[in-house]
């Protein structure tokens, strides 16, 4: 999936998560087929619910990944970039042992605050919409 199609079913999503369609840090069916409708008219693709919820596990892989990153020792957290950071010795060290978390570290997690609202135990705020 293209990054502008990503981005697309994830601003949906947390529409969604606004509307109360995330309950128990699921979503109900109901938004998949909405989500999946808005991605196949904007894009002229055809997009299913279960493209949507697939994407879904991809997000919730990705977020557990980086909440793990967040919790580890040695590492801080910028709350104004989104950004997991660890100085420059730890961060070499670190991301030669473990490549696969190299996206998320010393740069700013550009989709946070929407995967926490997709992903995580939090439900939507207006904040957010209103950004």
């Amino acid at each position: 999936m293209d990054p502008t199609m990503s981005r697309f079913m994830q601003k949906c999503l947390v529409e969604h998560a606004e509307k109360g369609m995330k309950i128990d840090n699921t979503f109900k069916r109901p938004a998949f087929i909405a989500t999946a409708r808005a991605v196949s008219e904007k894009f002229n693709v055809l997009c299913t619910d279960s493209n949507v919820e697939n994407h879904l596990r991809t997000l919730k892989t990705k977020y557990s990944q980086i909440k793990r990153l967040k919790n580890m020792s040695g590492v801080g957290w910028d709350d104004t970039l989104k950004m997991i950071t660890m100085d420059n010795d730890a961060y070499n060290e670190y991301v030669q042992a473990h490549v696969k978390d190299e996206p998320y570290l010393n740069k700013p997690i550009e989709i946070y605050d929407e995967m926490m609202i997709i992903c995580g135990d939090d439900q939507a705020t207006e904040v957010l919409h209103d950004q």
